[in-house]
């Protein structure tokens, strides 16, 4: 058992992969400004001629010959071109599948990921708690359970809103998932506890929305991805806020892959703008939330400055040796508050609501930077297949 009281999750191998795109084949990257030429062809140089060969193999057979030559998967692919603004060069976004290999470079406490602080989420608690930083109440005993009207059970090592479960207070005690699925009797929330914790979950307060966006997230708590980078002397810099909103009330995660909304945060003023939502293979723009009628657009965040400043304290918390974080930080009626960091967050959303490619925003030079930086021991283990010994994926 760890010191929250959930069970170790069992040591697997985890593979990063590193497609070699042909369009940067046998560029050398010492010279390039662009970001992904420059990744590829600081891959290619210190490859030898074996590297290459599966590095190229790993890219796919040619079934979409635009896609594959550029090195995008074709849905990604399909994707950015529905997004992008007719001004955006396609050479600057990034392919979602290429996060984690530019990633294991630049955040060099990523690995391995059992000690990672910001994998496992026991740690992640462990560390913020010490720091002083603003958490949920995570729940270890059966006697916490009364205090909350509404819990939420998590993976410990899960990611993208996956397993995450909301169960409500009944008025006889018991627990019921916000869906249905699931109903726990009040005799029973012992040992609905213990097999929780013994499977390796995470057990939490249920934190009630901050008033002020209630009408546009019912259901999940609303939060905001706001990614922190090192800039160029070392300092944290907040340089993307976007704001993931749940769908219905049935919702027990808000997480923009299982089916809700997100909209991008101007950063000086806190105004939102239009939300996004995956719908039968394509996007749905919308100004108004579908199921409550309130307005997204041209609302203002006002906690932005809260968010930020708590994002910029987690960081200065966390090891130098990340570069980039994505933090999800809940909009509670408490304040703002930490749901999680990520060493390898996704950028696909940044792009899709920016509707401009990574390597031209902010965040696209200091990843830039940073991969200019990096120790050259983590350029030597940057192979086609790098194993990485740890927990989860």
């Amino acid at each position: 058992m760890t010191e929250t009281g959930a069970a170790q999750a069992p040591r697997r191998v985890a593979l990063i992969l590193r497609p070699m795109p042909p369009v940067f084949a046998g560029r050398r990257g010492d010279a390039s400004h662009d970001l992904r030429a420059y990744y590829y062809g600081r891959l290619w140089d210190q490859w030898g001629m074996a590297d290459r060969a599966v590095g190229l193999a790993l890219n796919g057979a040619p079934l979409k010959p635009r896609a594959w030559r550029m090195g995008f998967r074709p849905h990604n692919l399909m994707e950015i071109d529905a997004r992008r603004r007719s001004d955006a060069r396609i050479e600057a976004f990034l392919d979602q599948d290429e996060r984690k290999g530019i990633h294991a470079i630049i955040n060099h406490a990523g690995l391995p990921l059992d000690a990672n602080a910001l994998k496992n989420k026991a740690l992640f608690e462990r560390a913020c708690r010490a720091a002083g930083l603003p958490l949920p109440e995570t729940i270890s005993r059966s006697e916490q359970v009364r205090h909350h009207a509404a819990l939420i059970s998590k993976p410990m090592f899960g990611s993208k809103g996956k397993g995450v479960v909301r169960l409500v207070r009944q008025p006889d005690g018991g627990l019921r998932s916000s869906d249905g699925a699931i109903t726990v009797v009040r005799g029973d929330i012992s040992a609905w506890l213990a097999r929780e914790l013994a499977a390796g979950r995470i057990v939490q307060e249920c934190l009630s929305v901050a008033r002020d966006v209630a009408p546009i997230s019912p259901g999940a708590l609303p939060t905001v991805r706001a990614v922190t980078v090192l800039d160029e002397r070392g300092v944290p810099e907040v340089t993307d806020c976007a704001l993931r909103l749940s769908l219905d009330d049935a919702r027990a995660a808000d997480n923009f892959n299982i089916d809700n909304l997100v909209a991008p945060i101007d950063l000086q003023t806190g105004v939102l703008g239009t939300a996004l939502r995956r719908v039968a293979g394509g996007f749905a723009e919308t100004d108004v939330h579908p199921a409550t009628g309130a307005r997204i657009a041209g609302a203002v965040l006002k906690s932005l400055d809260e968010v930020k400043q708590l994002a910029v304290r987690a960081h200065r918390a966390f090891s130098q040796d990340f570069a980039i974080i994505g933090w999800d930080i809940g909009l509670s009626d408490r304040g703002p508050v930490l749901i999680e960091g990520n060493w390898n967050p996704g950028y696909n959303v940044l792009q899709l609501v920016q509707r401009v490619g990574l390597a031209d925003m902010r965040i696209g030079a200091l990843y830039r930077h940073h991969l200019a930086h990096a120790p050259e021991r983590a350029w030597r283990a940057a192979r086609p297949v790098q194993v990485a010994q740890g927990l989860g994926r």
